[in-house]
């Protein structure tokens, strides 16, 4: 099982992936003091998955916030999905390729 989240600037949604199947978990707005309690209520009753992927626009302070309740909570790291310039057939044209951000990337490919 793999814990699949999109961390807006603004809003959190997330999703499990088991089996080749997505199961759809949650959203919310949320604010940096938030974070903590919310990934508790979503999360802690929640067998450690296998892989944790972020697609994160979010700001570095609330980005840590995940990393450490995962690296606490599972003993896991957050693999954070990044654009780059080509992959799986779709080009990126942006000149610094890092700049589209994350889940608009995700998005595409």
């Amino acid at each position: 099982m793999q814990l699949l989240i999109d961390f807006g600037n603004t809003r959190i949604k997330w999703a499990l992936l088991q089996a080749g199947e997505l199961h759809s978990g949650g959203e919310a707005i949320y604010t940096e003091v938030e974070l903590a309690p919310l990934f508790e209520s979503w999360w802690a009753e929640l067998l450690a998955p296998a892989g944790v992927l972020c697609a994160s626009v979010a700001d570095q302070i609330c980005f840590a916030r995940l990393e450490q309740w995962c690296l606490q909570r599972w003993q896991l790291p957050v693999t954070s999905l990044q654009a780059v310039s080509r992959q799986q057939g779709v080009t990126n044209a942006y000149t610094d390729a890092h700049t589209l951000g994350s889940d608009r990337w995700a998005a595409l490919i």
